[in-house]
């Protein structure tokens, strides 16, 4: 039954999400065991506000079983090609970031990880090297179509390389 929807990449993502989330929900209460257990958690700052100080000790870095189940089952539900690796190797470069981020908090012992500063230059450096790559090794086509209109609108790799720069620093 499932064979004859599975060609739509629709469904391929839907039945992704699906599988990413039983995974992590499967997964994450062993994780957030291991954390509490080793004593990893948040570490707030004794002068920022009262409604922080309950973060303190809450395990941190649940991000890394998000990801990691998201591209397990990306790759279950769909056969690798390079754009499918591009795509995940620069999902799992950002949460590497975030990861890099959360492993100085808790290695400092206090909330300050990553500067915001080094978090952004970071993001940059990752969105530009994927358009790039995305450009100019996988075929990807800086061509907007406008549909109906039959107009075409070629922004050239400069778009994705000034995209790339601009996007991160959107958040």
């Amino acid at each position: 039954m499932l064979s004859m929807f599975n060609h739509y990449p629709t469904f391929q993502l839907f039945l992704a999400l699906v599988l990413s989330m039983a995974l992590t929900v499967a997964v994450m209460p062993g994780f957030i065991k291991l954390l509490r257990h080793r004593e990893i958690g948040q570490q707030v700052r004794a002068d920022g506000p009262e409604g922080h100080l309950v973060k303190q000790g809450t395990p941190t870095m649940g991000g890394v079983v998000i990801l990691l189940m998201m591209c397990l089952s990306v790759f279950i539900v769909h056969a690798p090609d390079m754009r499918l690796l591009a795509v995940a190797a620069a999902t799992l470069l950002t949460g590497l970031l975030g990861f890099v981020d959360d492993a100085a908090k808790v290695a400092k012992e206090r909330s300050l990880g990553l500067t915001p500063a080094q978090k952004m230059i970071g993001l940059t450096v990752i969105c530009v090297v994927f358009c790039l790559v995305a450009v100019n090794m996988l075929g990807v086509s800086p061509v907007v179509t406008i549909p109906f209109a039959n107009i075409d609108i070629d922004l050239g790799i400069a778009a994705f390389t000034v995209g790339g720069v601009y996007v991160p620093w959107l958040y």
